[in-house]
């Protein structure tokens, strides 16, 4: 059945149209901004801000896409970071309630039909997720709408932080998901995303993300949930998150 207040799909799939154009830059006092021409056939301009704090390792991303198309057309900003392999992606949970008191969920977590729950590359705990990229191992990926503000990944002695929001009834993609991560044997993403929305020509929707980064960062003693936030809680709190 087709929803006759939602618009058609745009056609060709628009979420892996390569990024190969030729960009325009205007150099910010404190970063930069890059945009591209409107993608054809969809009309779709693509911005992104990037600023640099004066006193901090903290970076802001700024993404933006207008339609400058002729047609309305649902999307989402959808913000890939690839992470160089051999290192910990550290996905912090909802605090667990209590039954009788709590009966209503708290928590969505969607799967991806290759995905092994018993893949011994993922670590599920009460207060975290977490999940190693290796040279070996099949792809997987897991979803979460995620309303604890960041998620983390450490390689080597240094822990990158992506902070983000979630927006409260608003709808997302892929069954409600803000975020979203995968890993192979090349690499590991951190995937964020807006929400969806319809966007009739001449609108945009807007995407924000700030990044930190932190060196001559110890490993945590072990994986276990006590070690694993008694090692990052000073981290965060360090970097303001």
């Amino acid at each position: 059945m087709v929803d006759p207040g939602r618009p058609p799909p745009l056609e060709g799939d628009v979420s892996y149209v390569p990024d190969n154009s030729p960009v325009t830059y205007e150099m910010l006092p404190n970063g930069i901004r890059t945009e591209n021409a409107p993608v054809a056939p969809w009309g779709l301009r693509k911005t992104l801000t990037v600023t640099l704090a004066e006193d901090s390792s903290e970076v802001t991303l700024h993404h933006r896409v207008s339609n400058e198309g002729d047609k309305p057309a649902e999307i989402a900003s959808w913000a890939l970071s690839v992470m160089a392999p051999g290192g910990l992606e550290i996905i912090p949970l909802p605090e667990l309630g209590e039954h009788p008191r709590d009966l209503l969920p708290n928590r969505v977590m969607v799967l991806w039909p290759y995905t092994d729950m018993t893949d011994p590359r993922w670590r599920f705990g009460n207060e975290f997720i977490t999940l190693r990229q290796t040279h070996d191992g099949t792809p997987t990926k897991l979803g979460l709408a995620h309303k604890e503000k960041w998620v983390g990944y450490l390689n080597g002695e240094t822990l990158f932080i992506k902070a983000f929001a979630f927006t409260e009834g608003a709808t997302h993609t892929d069954f409600g998901c803000n975020f979203e991560t995968f890993t192979n044997t090349e690499m590991l993403e951190i995937e964020t995303l807006s929400p969806m929305q319809v966007l009739q020509p001449g609108q945009v929707v807007e995407h924000t993300e700030k990044w930190y980064l932190l060196g001559d960062t110890p490993q945590p003693p072990s994986l276990q949930e006590q070690d694993l936030r008694e090692w990052i809680d000073p981290l965060l709190a360090k970097l303001g998150v």
